[in-house]
């Protein structure tokens, strides 16, 4: 999702700051209209949606692969003759793993 934001010109920080902004809104509305409940019921679900969405945005669903690209570039400065790297991702903590092959020569990049 980063990616996305980043694409559009987006920051995740910019989105919560407009976020927040229409929370403090709703808030104001609250505190000026106490009495109108079903007002009030209605701000208070759109609070807890907005809430939601924060945590939507903050949220980064890809894989960690900056992590790993961190630990390789970590490995190299302590060794830069390496000539590759074998990473095993595994899934299910077992005995006997079953792990696919996945082969790449990046001579051409």
């Amino acid at each position: 999702m980063n990616s996305f934001f980043q694409q559009n010109g987006f920051s995740i920080e910019n989105i919560e700051i407009q976020l927040r902004q229409i929370n403090g809104q709703i808030e104001y509305n609250k505190a000026k209209y106490p009495l109108d409940v079903e007002a009030n019921l209605f701000f208070d679900w759109c609070l807890k949606r907005f809430d939601i969405i924060i945590g939507l945005v903050r949220f980064n669903p890809r894989f960690g692969w900056s992590e790993i690209q961190k630990e390789m570039d970590r490995l190299f400065r302590l060794d830069n003759g390496l000539t590759g790297f074998q990473l095993n991702l595994d899934f299910v903590d077992t005995d006997k793993p079953k792990r696919a092959l996945i082969e790449r020569n990046f001579l051409k990049l």
